[in-house]
């Protein structure tokens, strides 16, 4: 019984990690090179996760869009407790500057 648990835990916790990895990597901007680095797989599989998480999400992308949109045009975003994180290099022509 106990070996069947242990076998159990030990196919959960790399899933549970890949979960973990691909929703706050999806959320917080991760390319399909990073999380195809960050879970050991293809570029074009870590892409389709991404495509299939915004499909299945498409509030979350209206929701990062309007938010990025927001910080351009103002200069800042604000958090739930109202403090605003200002952006200056939000609008920079470099983008490694602007990520």
């Amino acid at each position: 019984m106990w070996a069947y648990a242990l076998r159990r835990l030990l196919w959960m916790i790399p899933t549970f990690f890949g979960i973990l990895v691909i929703n706050f990597g999806v959320l917080y901007g991760m390319s399909a090179f990073g999380l195809a680095k960050e879970l050991g797989i293809t570029q074009k599989l870590a892409q389709a996760y991404i495509d299939g998480y915004f499909q299945k999400y498409a509030k979350v992308r209206d929701y990062l869009d309007g938010l990025l949109a927001q910080a351009r045009r103002e200069g800042y975003v604000t958090t739930l407790l109202r403090r605003r994180r200002y952006l200056p290099e939000i609008n920079s022509p470099q983008p490694a500057v602007r990520q």
